[in-house]
């Protein structure tokens, strides 16, 4: 079963092919419009003119993260091949820093994402946070946890207010004890 990412927006934003601008980072508009689609379950929790599939190219939405500079060296030096997963990591680093300004560069279209289980979304009320785009700028990012709803709002005044530091790993664990 895999994640999915959905890039929820109140109008139409660009789409990604993972070149240009956002490298590694594929955006997907997503078309089906039946009573039991996801952007018809998704609507219960969030209105949004457009919904969207996020990914990093050629991968599905559980490799839209990774692993800190010294956990990757040391998962390196611990395998039998110095190269293991560095192709790979590069990928999914590339897509994360690329959402990250995805986000910062269309933040006026009212943006959101949402995290759920292949054929979940929509199916049960999501956790509900804010982050601003440059919570996705981190030197690690964990996987986002299932049925969450990040709305993205202003970054600086509400990075520094939340205490994230810029060079330290992304989580997620705030997300369950933070209202």
């Amino acid at each position: 079963m895999c994640r999915f990412l959905y890039l929820m927006a109140d109008r139409e934003v660009p789409e990604s092919s993972g070149d240009g601008a956002y490298p590694g980072l594929a955006i997907v508009r997503e078309e089906a419009f039946g009573q039991d689609s996801v952007r018809a379950r998704m609507l219960r929790y969030r209105s949004c003119g457009f919904l969207y599939v996020v990914n990093p190219v050629g991968l599905c939405g559980c490799y839209l993260w990774h692993e800190t500079p010294a956990e990757a060296r040391r998962i390196r030096e611990e395998t039998e091949s110095p190269d293991a997963g560095v192709g790979l990591r590069r990928r999914c680093v590339a897509a994360v820093s690329s959402l990250a300004r995805y986000l910062e560069d269309h933040f006026d279209a009212g943006l959101a994402l949402y995290s759920a289980w292949e054929g979940e979304a929509g199916r049960r009320e999501p956790l509900r946070r804010e982050v601003p785009p440059s919570y996705f700028d981190a030197p690690g990012f964990a996987p986002l946890p299932e049925d969450l709803l990040l709305s993205i709002v202003a970054r600086a005044e509400f990075a520094a207010s939340r205490g994230w530091d810029r060079d330290e790993a992304r989580t997620h664990e705030w997300v369950f004890t933070n209202d």
